[in-house]
């Protein structure tokens, strides 16, 4: 499974998901970060990373790729660093 960090209007994201579909790549999964319902939570310890985007719960296992795009700034999201906007 793909993880796709983004924002909503990205149309570059957009292109790289149609791209991955077209290749054959069916899980995928993108996470829209200026919408405030997504992701729906976010789980990280010592031993486990887990993540809801809508009804779905991702497993750190589940995952094999994540893709941020270059230069990404995603504001107070749970990506960020704390204390950065």
């Amino acid at each position: 499974m793909i993880l796709v960090f983004s924002k909503t209007y990205d149309v570059s994201t957009t292109d790289v998901m149609r791209w991955l579909h077209h290749i054959g790549e069916r899980d995928v999964v993108r996470v829209n970060t200026d919408l405030p319902t997504q992701p729906s939570s976010i789980t990280l310890t010592d031993e486990r990373f887990d993540i809801s985007v809508g009804d779905r719960e991702i497993a750190m296992e589940e995952i094999d790729a994540v893709w941020v795009p270059q230069g990404a700034s995603f504001g107070s999201s749970p990506l960020s660093p704390s204390g950065s906007a």
